[in-house]
């Protein structure tokens, strides 16, 4: 493992909510430990089921959970305290890609504490098509947990090199009354492109996701009944 690369994984973790520093060790070209400074609010098993997720989902990279460490600026992380609302993260559940004829449909599943959220995005069946569709899915999932008032807009997707990898990239825009705020979200390709296409919609999203946040929406469906006879 290049030292480019292991900068870039660092500088990755340090985005995780309630992390402020994070060093990695390498031995044989492997990660064999991840050192990880996070803030008081955060509790321990929290950060290092979030770090080993963020290194599987945006980096490709499989940590066993005992190789991750925890302290906090004031000592050893306590397992004791609850996460605040800011640490709000949504989880990735699945990714599915489906044709019919000359049409694809893309469905993103989610977690939110014990709820699934599930979007969905269709298009015609052409090529390069597969991944804008998966974002799409995967910002309609997400915006299921908005307050009133907020919108989302993906504003460009593509693949870059980093380094000796590929990297997905995103830009979306979130209105919200007359402000637009501009965010960009990353993760690496590993063997499922479509997968970092939901992890860098993750990425540039739950970072504000607890400003975004509202009451849930009920929907109603109303259904026509006939008149009454001579009404």
């Amino acid at each position: 493992m290049q030292r480019e690369q292991v900068e870039a994984i660092e500088a990755g973790l340090r985005q995780i909510a309630g992390i402020q520093s994070a060093r990695i060790r390498v031995e044989g070209g492997d990660i064999a430990e991840v050192q990880v400074v996070a803030a008081q609010n955060r509790r321990a098993k929290g950060v290092v089921r979030d770090v080993v997720a963020a290194l599987f989902g945006r980096f490709g990279i499989t940590v066993n959970h005992q190789s991750v460490s925890v302290v906090t600026a004031g000592g050893p992380a306590e397992t004791e305290l609850d996460e605040g609302p800011s640490s709000r993260r949504l989880l990735f559940r699945s990714v599915n890609l489906y044709r019919e004829g000359n049409h694809n449909e893309g469905q993103v599943e989610l977690q939110d504490g014990d709820r699934v959220l599930i979007g969905n995005a269709s298009g015609p069946a052409v090529r390069h098509s597969q991944e804008r569709l998966v974002a799409q899915a995967a910002m309609q999932a997400v915006s299921r947990t908005f307050g009133g008032g907020v919108a989302l807009e993906l504003a460009g997707l593509q693949r870059s090199r980093v380094g000796s990898r590929t990297a997905m990239l995103v830009h979306l825009i979130v209105l919200r009354g007359r402000t637009q705020i501009q965010l960009v979200g990353s993760a690496l390709v590993g063997t499922d492109a479509l997968e970092a296409t939901v992890f860098a919609v993750l990425n540039a999203l739950n970072r504000i996701l607890p400003t975004l946040t509202g009451e849930d929406t009920v929907e109603y469906e109303v259904e026509d009944f006939p008149s009454e006879a001579g009404s």
